[in-house]
């Protein structure tokens, strides 16, 4: 359930934070590109974290983290007004957003078995 919940909050926040970006900031297509850069490369840096715990750390504590995450992002997200800075709140909310993402995706992977 919170692998579903979290996985559906962060396809819509992207959604509605371009378009936020655009019909409210007016920015164009290359600055809502560049608004949502840090998602990629808190993604990457995530899953080479990611890469180096997996097997140190418990999932579900894993799992907790990136619930709590998740969170935080949409709080920040939520309370952002359209007078605050870029990086008071959405930047922050970005890379959290990633985080939860990225750390479910491996765990789930990682701890699916096949028999």
């Amino acid at each position: 359930m919170i692998i579903l919940l979290g996985f559906l909050a962060f396809a819509d926040s992207y959604f509605w934070l371009s378009l936020y970006f655009q019909e409210v900031w007016h920015a164009n297509a290359i600055k809502v590109a560049l608004y949502l850069i840090p998602m990629a490369i808190c993604g990457v840096l995530v899953n080479i974290i990611a890469a180096l715990i997996m097997h140190k750390v418990s999932n579900k504590l894993l799992m907790a983290l990136c619930t709590l995450g998740y969170v935080v992002a949409f709080v920040l997200e939520a309370l952002h007004k359209s007078s605050f800075s870029y990086w008071a709140l959405i930047f922050p909310a970005l890379c959290l957003t990633v985080f939860g993402a990225d750390i479910q995706f491996n765990v789930t992977n990682v701890s699916h078995r096949f028999f």
